[in-house]
């Protein structure tokens, strides 16, 4: 489609592409938050 987002350059794991990789860890940790803050309360280990 002419109006598409999608970038191959983003959504590949090529060389050359365009996301720097090393972000994903902090996303993934923003987004675990909630599952160790509910571990926690529940005196579980995260």
């Amino acid at each position: 489609s002419p109006f598409s987002l999608y970038e191959r350059s983003l959504a590949t794991y090529e060389k050359g592409d365009v996301f720097d990789q090393k972000k994903a860890e902090g996303f993934i940790y923003i987004w675990g938050l909630p599952l160790s803050s509910s571990a926690r309360k529940r005196g579980k280990r995260p």
